[in-house]
């Protein structure tokens, strides 16, 4: 994957690299010029396309299945949080249920993470 421009400066040349921000579990794109930055405990691939996509932790990607526009969903489950991603095209349904504060943004990760990339 290459990188976008910094969308703080512009900076497109020697832009930065995934690294370790002091725990090599995580990862991390950084502007050479002026220190943007964007992390995430998933992977250096996923740290490039949080990069790529404006640094939203809420973006995600399009249906893997029809490439069409998905929304997050939340559902109540006994009081449990749980999540659903719909695709607006296909009507595909990924569900996962979270029990912890992290759980909407560890949703997303794994509904971004692809098996090709």
């Amino acid at each position: 994957m290459t990188l976008k421009p910094c969308r703080v400066c512009g900076e497109s040349e020697l832009l930065g690299h995934t690294f370790g921000f002091g725990d090599p579990r995580t990862f991390g794109v950084r502007c050479s010029r002026c220190g943007h930055e964007i992390a995430t405990t998933e992977s250096a691939q996923e740290a490039v396309w949080l990069w790529n996509n404006d640094g939203s932790d809420d973006a995600m990607k399009p249906c893997p299945f029809c490439n069409g526009d998905v929304e997050l969903r939340d559902l109540l489950d006994g009081g449990d949080e749980s999540y659903m991603i719909h695709c607006n095209r296909c009507h595909m349904n990924f569900r996962k249920f979270v029990w912890n504060a992290i759980g909407k943004r560890k949703v997303i990760g794994e509904w971004n993470r692809r098996v090709n990339e």
